[in-house]
């Protein structure tokens, strides 16, 4: 599912979009693994640390694809966690070009997570796009 900002008509003066999601882990983790795109760009912080992989998911054609990234955020969890995502535009509704202006591909930015938890006994854990997810206005203009 495929998360979107507050609205298309903010002004984006107040800050960019940023999705937040508290969760716990209830018992011994063995790996997880966040799998995230845009129909923009994203950053990630897991816990106030970041993911240190900047304008991803980078440039694709997005009339026919979009680039999935996959990261293993095992190490930056703990028993209490908050994950938080800020959207830009980037090429998909930014400025491209000399001449092209913004929204080349399309207006509204939306972003894709989803987080596999794999515990020692075997059993996983899914965390996706869904209502759980709050969205509010980040520092970054």
């Amino acid at each position: 599912m495929w998360l979107k900002p507050l609205s298309t008509t903010e002004n984006t003066s107040t800050g960019l979009p940023i999705f937040y999601r508290q969760f716990r882990i209830e018992k011994p983790l063995a790996k997880c693994v966040m799998e995230i795109s845009a129909l923009g760009i994203f950053a990630v912080q897991v816990n106030g640390r970041s993911i240190d992989d900047y304008f991803m998911p980078g440039w694709s054609n997005y009339h026919k694809y979009v680039h999935l990234c996959k990261y293993d955020i095992t190490e930056l969890l703990a028993d209490e966690n908050l994950v938080g995502i800020t959207l830009a535009d980037g090429w998909y509704a930014g400025k491209l070009g000399y001449h092209k202006g913004p929204y080349f591909y399309g207006y509204e930015t939306a972003l894709y997570v989803k987080m596999t938890l794999t515990y020692q006994d075997g059993t996983t854990a899914v965390i996706d796009g869904n209502q759980a997810w709050k969205v509010g206005r980040s520092k970054i203009v």
